[in-house]
């Protein structure tokens, strides 16, 4: 394992803003999903929609929590079940419209995995350069840019 990095965490305000259990967050998803539906549709034959993924900071540190054998705050861990519950349930509503999610989860968390964090030290949860870094491969390693430039969108 490498060494610590340092991060703060706060579950607790992340989960707010996944927890589908409140009316106004479930509703908040199902407005999203229909606005992305709906940008998809006025650009078809002219340029395509697809959608980055960006995940909590807790969410891309939670197998290396897990792994370091530290009991895990309940806040936390309902913040990373919740979370990846909404992302499957994106996952699923974008694939049956054939739009395309760049999953930025994977390169963020290799990012971790060599020693790095793609996050400040702070309670800051938007990814640094590194971070930022880390979501521009994802993309580029999608296709997602190379299949709009085929279909002659930008």
């Amino acid at each position: 394992m490498h060494p610590a990095l340092s991060t703060v965490f706060t579950p607790a305000a992340r989960l707010a803003v996944v927890d589908t259990s409140d009316a106004r967050v479930e509703e908040g998803l199902r407005i999203a999903q229909a606005a992305i539906l709906r940008m998809a549709l006025q650009c078809a034959g002219r340029c395509r929609v697809a959608v980055v993924g960006i995940p909590s900071k807790e969410l891309v540190f939670a197998e290396r929590v897990r792994a370091s054998g530290a009991a895990t705050p309940t806040a936390f861990a309902e913040l990373t079940l919740r979370e990846t519950l909404a992302w499957e349930r994106v996952r699923r509503a974008l694939g049956a419209a054939g739009i395309p999610l760049v999953d930025a989860l994977p390169r963020l968390r290799a990012v971790l995995a060599a020693g790095r964090n793609p996050y400040r030290g702070d309670w800051n949860g938007h990814p640094d350069a590194a971070g930022n870094e880390a979501i521009a491969e994802a993309v580029l390693a999608s296709g997602v840019l190379g299949a709009a430039q085929r279909e002659g969108g930008a």
